[in-house]
């Protein structure tokens, strides 16, 4: 990150928790937008969504996704970190059920 510590409090205040952010994806070409609840943590920001989804499938393809908010904007390159109810993800996925406990387990 190239950014000061009042930057990353900031982040941290505005999106370290369940926020609603676009997530734009490309698949041929064409872009592809979508509402997504995501959590920023450490530098990144995390999301759950079904493996076999036409996200997951268009981010294999092309990893270069970008996020958008009321007054925020970014791009990156997006990592499928797998199954939630892996052991590498398990401090992840404990945080996430925390962060996400209003609609997780529906």
């Amino acid at each position: 990150m190239n950014w000061n510590t009042e930057a990353e409090e900031i982040m941290n205040e505005r999106f370290g928790k369940d926020c609603l952010l676009a997530l734009a994806t490309q698949d041929g070409g064409i872009p592809w937008v979508r509402t997504v609840n995501a959590y920023y943590w450490k530098g990144s920001f995390y999301i759950i969504t079904h493996g076999l989804s036409r996200k997951m499938d268009q981010i294999r393809k092309n990893p270069t996704v970008a996020l958008c908010g009321e007054w925020f904007t970014c791009h990156g390159i997006a990592e499928d970190l797998g199954w939630f109810g892996l052991e590498k993800n398990r401090e992840m996925a404990e945080k996430l059920q925390v962060i996400f406990a209003s609609w997780i387990h529906n």
